[in-house]
C-alpha cells in the first residue's frame, strides 16, 4: 500500500464515507476479511459512540455488567477476552466518569467488584440504540436469508477456532 505524500488540512476530519482500514480486497483470505470487518467494525461503532462519551470498547463493559453486575476486573478480562491491565484501565475511567462504582468484596476484601452506578444504568438504553442503528447500516443490503446464512457461517468458523488447540 502506498502513502500519499499530501497531507490533511489541519482541522479537517477524513472523509467518513471511505473506509479506515486496509482493504484486503479479492487476493485476501477469508481469514483476512474477517479481520478488516472486526477491526473496521469496532472503529466505525466506537465513532458512534463517542457522541455518549465512550470510547473504544468500554460499552462491552458496561453491556456486560448490565447482564452480571458485580464481577471483578479479572473476570470482566476474561469475559471480554482483553488484558486485565486494558480492562483495569477503562474501570478507573470508567469510575471517574461515575458510570461504573467498585466495592469491596464482602467475602475476601482483597478483591473488589464493579458494578453499574445509576449513571451507567441510565446509559445502556442510549448503547443499545446506537448498536441497534449502526447494525441496520451495516447489513441494510443484506436479505434475511442472507444474514441467517452468514451467521450459520460465522458461527461455524467461530467453533473452529475455539477447538484449535
Amino acid at each position: 500500500m502506498v502513502k500519499s505524500d499530501t497531507k490533511k488540512p489541519a482541522g479537517k476530519k477524513a472523509d467518513s464515507k471511505k473506509s479506515k482500514t486496509k482493504k484486503s480486497g479479492l487476493n485476501g483470505t477469508i481469514i483476512d476479511l474477517l479481520g478488516d470487518i472486526n477491526r473496521s467494525s469496532r472503529a466505525s461503532l466506537s465513532e458512534k459512540l463517542q457522541k455518549l462519551g465512550l470510547f473504544g470498547g468500554q460499552e462491552r463493559i458496561i453491556l456486560l455488567l448490565r447482564d452480571r453486575d458485580g464481577l471483578t476486573p479479572s473476570m470482566i478480562a476474561e469475559a471480554l477476552n482483553v488484558s486485565p491491565p486494558t480492562i483495569a484501565k477503562s474501570i478507573a475511567r470508567l469510575t471517574a466518569r461515575g458510570v461504573l462504582v467498585r466495592r469491596v468484596d464482602k467475602s475476601d476484601r482483597r478483591r473488589a467488584n464493579v458494578f453499574l452506578s445509576n449513571v451507567g444504568h441510565s446509559m445502556v438504553k442510549s448503547i443499545e440504540k446506537e448498536q441497534r442503528k449502526w447494525r441496520k447500516k451495516v447489513l441494510k443490503s443484506l436479505t434475511k436469508t442472507e444474514k441467517s446464512d452468514l451467521s450459520k457461517q460465522l458461527k461455524h468458523i467461530l467453533s473452529n477456532i475455539d477447538q484449535i488447540d
